[in-house]
């Protein structure tokens, strides 16, 4: 048993923007998002200025006009969990207002740039935990660091791999994700992979009201892969691409999620060594690995890896070490 589940007996934990798949695995765990889906234009626009004045202005606004259904029982729960969405002060004093002696904490799952709003340092004098997945920002800042978990792991690996087994690589790189500030170096990839005859699918999601030069924009698109349809996109590929943000040092989904599915993976994040994900035989490090090396490191064979190094990314794992 783990010691979250011996502590949800007789307490009951929030979860703002994070942990759906524990909400539904166990009873005594709601989930919620933070702020309501905004169906007026009227609300948007105005909840866009708000997010644009500065603190003391805010202070006289009533934010919580903009809350999902949570603030309403807020004083309910013994701990209080809140993911990568928070954007200000605001919804920390609201709680703390209503529910003075709960355990707050924030975890991470996006690097945390300079001025960015989600510094913890803008939340000085609020007595709030920080947690996030990048060693960087762990250093950086003082605050703990945590790996990410994956929902898939709530099932076991074998019959992920099973129900997935009929999709076979069609192609040799697959990359999805936003394009952010990452756009660039995905299209010079892209030329890289068409270079070295590494056949390749990529979907680069343009960042809503973003402006890219044209020989950028050509590449880029509007549409996303399903949930449904990612696991078959990575079985379909030989290897999984991750270009990483900024100076991301934390491991995105990607990685794990070709681990998981026993897929290789091309990346630019040196700190990947630092996981227990990496083996030379399956990871393959732009920058340090020689780049006319890439189609041999295709060719040969994935190497399993031992069930064991999944446990560190499941959600139970992360939840437990989250709450010491």
């Amino acid at each position: 048993m783990w010691k979250f589940e011996s502590y949800l007996k007789e307490h009951k934990i929030a979860m703002l923007d994070v942990g759906e798949c524990l909400a539904e695995q166990y009873e005594n765990i709601d989930t919620w998002p933070i702020y309501q889906s905004l169906s007026s234009r009227w609300d948007k626009n105005l909840f866009k200025i708000y997010e644009h004045l500065p603190q003391q202005m805010k202070q006289k606004i009533d934010a919580s006009r903009w809350y999902g259904e949570w603030k309403h029982h807020i004083s309910d729960y013994d701990t209080i969990i809140i993911g990568n969405t928070l954007r200000g002060r605001d919804v920390i004093e609201y709680i703390q207002a209503r529910n003075p002696k709960a355990r707050i904490i924030v975890y991470f799952s996006s690097i945390i740039g300079e001025k960015n709003r989600k510094d913890p340092r803008h939340y000085a004098g609020l007595n709030i935990e920080f947690c996030t997945f990048d060693k960087g920002d762990s250093e950086r800042l003082g605050i703990r660091f945590l790996p990410f978990y994956h929902s898939w792991l709530l099932r076991p690996l074998t019959d992920l791999r099973e129900e997935y087994a009929s999709y076979l690589p069609e192609r040799d790189a697959f990359f999805v994700g936003m394009a952010y500030d990452r756009a660039e170096k995905l299209v010079k990839m892209h030329e890289i992979f068409q270079e070295q005859g590494v056949t390749n699918k990529m979907v680069i999601v343009k960042n809503p009201h973003g402006h890219y030069k044209p020989n950028i924009e050509k590449h880029l698109t509007e549409n996303r892969i399903s949930d449904e349809e990612l696991p078959k996109e990575i079985s379909k590929s030989r290897c999984v691409l991750e270009i990483v943000q900024g100076n991301q040092q934390g491991i995105s989904y990607r990685p794990l999620e070709a681990a998981i599915l026993q897929r290789k993976v091309i990346t630019d994040n040196k700190a990947i060594v630092n996981y227990n994900l990496y083996t030379p035989d399956n990871v393959f490090i732009i920058g340090i690995d020689p780049i006319e090396k890439l189609k041999d490191f295709i060719k040969e064979p994935y190497v399993s890896l031992p069930d064991k190094v999944f446990e560190k990314y499941t959600p139970q794992y992360w939840l437990d070490a989250l709450m010491q």
